[in-house]
Parts: structure tokens; sequence; C-alpha cells
């Protein structure tokens, strides 16, 4: 084979696996975009389900909100703060060490429910707390058999 032809195929080869890395970075970035915007999506429509199933006034629903984000920014924090990993190899001392861990941050997270729990009464009936309660859950539930639904119909089921 000449060195020619050999350079030619090399340049080629290069070009095609650079023009991949470009299309998949794109691909990528598009993919994040198309999340964060599902991720929006998912938001509005959770704020509305909540809104309609506890039917806030909008004196309520202006102090509510603030402290519903406020509550879901903490749980995020505190659970990407936590450390429990388990491991199937543990020594004795990391198990105790894990489960020390997992014991304060399980009273963390009281803590920060029962102090959310505390805020909502100053601005909301037991009643709606109580259904409040409930509705992530649910709210998650629908969201899952929305998206189990869909994706049968795709698939042509």
């Amino acid at each position: 084979m000449n060195s020619k032809s050999f350079s030619s195929k090399l340049f080629l080869l290069v070009g095609l696996m650079v023009f991949s890395f470009q299309m998949n970075a794109q691909q990528s970035g598009k993919n994040f975009q198309n999340r964060e915007q599902m991720k929006q999506k998912m938001e509005a429509q959770k704020v509305a389900f909540i809104t309609e199933q506890l039917q806030l006034t909008e004196v309520e629903a202006q102090k509510f909100w603030p402290i519903y984000n406020k509550y879901q920014e903490d749980q995020k924090a505190l659970k990407s703060s936590s450390d429990d990993t388990y491991r199937k190899e543990m020594s004795d001392k990391e198990a105790e060490a894990f489960l020390n861990t997992m014991i304060k941050n399980n009273q963390k997270q009281l803590d920060l429910h029962n102090d959310y729990i505390t805020k909502l009464k100053s601005i909301l009936p037991a009643s709606k707390i109580a259904r409040l309660v409930t509705l992530d859950k649910e709210f998650k539930r629908r969201v899952m058999r929305n998206m189990k639904e869909r994706s049968s119909q795709r698939r042509g089921r």
C-alpha cells in the first residue's frame, strides 16, 4: 500500500471519528436540553396538580409555594449530602459508622419534615396539609402511569 493512499485513508478515518464525536456531543447537549425542558414541564404540572388538589386560594398559594420549594431544596440537599452507601464488605467499625450516619440522617429528615409541617400550619388548615402528604406520591404514580401508557402506544400495543 502506498503512503499517499494510507495517509488519505487515515485522514478520512480521523475526520469521521471527529465528526461522530461532534454529533454525539451535540446529541448529548440536545438530550440535556430535552431533559431540562421535560423537568420544567413536570414541575409546572406538579404545581398545577397540587394547587388544584388542595384547592389553594391565591393568598394560600403565595405563602405555600415558597415554603414547599424550600422544603424540596432542603430535602434534596440532605439526600445528596448523606453518605448512606452500604457496601457488602464492611468491617464492624465501618458498619457501626454507617448505621450511626443513617440514624443521624433519618433524624435530620424527620426534623426537616416537622419544621415544614409547623410552617405550613401557620398558613393552611390541617386538612390540606394532611392531603398534601399523599399528593407527591399520587403525582408520581400518575406520571409513571402516563409514561407507561405512552410507551405502550408507541410500541403499538
